[in-house]
């Protein structure tokens, strides 16, 4: 498994603010194109149920909160203020038992909400190896309705990485924000499901 190093993590990061380019895609394009949960035996159909709340899992790590998470954030604010936030902190952990557990958590604390509420996770990281676990928890997620929105890395390649390369993810990719063109460090393939401005990009 090959992860990237924490050093480089943090550099690309600040430069290119992922989260902005994830989020910016949600709240500008994706949110409509939800899918419904699955019912659960004797809940109302999902059709029938009124959407009245949104709450999106930023899974990051603490190192990098004040670089990544910030802008995020500010992402959310200026697209959705009255979105819901939950913070998934892997303190440095970048690893697949961490990852596992981070998703684990999400999908047990989705459980505790009413039907009406739209379920997002953001994903600013990865590996270029498949683990069929992660993608057991990623199924689990999806089943639910729960959309997941994920990195596609930032190593100017068509390799898959992963979670973004997962059919049920949205793999994402940058562009530039005012040539619209690939960003010359992104990831690409035709597993990458949208791209959008992440360099040259300002948040609030």
């Amino acid at each position: 498994m090959r992860w990237p190093n924490l050093r480089r993590y943090q550099r690309w990061l600040m430069v290119t603010g992922w989260g902005l380019l994830t989020l910016g895609i949600v709240f500008v394009g994706v949110i409509g194109m939800l899918p419904e949960p699955v019912p659960e035996p004797d809940a109302i159909p999902p059709a029938l149920v009124p959407r009245q709340r949104v709450v999106i899992f930023l899974v990051d790590t603490e190192e990098y909160f004040d670089t990544h998470g910030v802008y995020v954030r500010s992402v959310i604010q200026q697209q959705c203020a009255t979105c819901m936030l939950q913070l998934v902190n892997l303190h440095g952990d970048l690893s697949l038992l961490a990852l596992h557990q981070a998703l684990q958590y999400v999908y047990a604390t989705s459980r505790t909400y009413e039907a009406s509420t739209t379920t997002l996770v953001n994903l600013s990281l990865g590996t270029y190896t498949y683990d069929a676990a992660l993608h057991t928890v990623v199924r689990a997620l999806d089943a639910r309705g729960i959309l997941l929105i994920a990195s596609a890395g930032n190593d100017n390649v068509a390799e898959p990485f992963y979670p973004a390369a997962l059919p049920e993810v949205f793999g994402v990719c940058a562009s530039t924000r005012h040539t619209h063109t690939k960003a010359v460090y992104s990831n690409f393939g035709a597993w990458v499901s949208l791209c959008a401005p992440g360099l040259q990009y300002v948040s609030r």
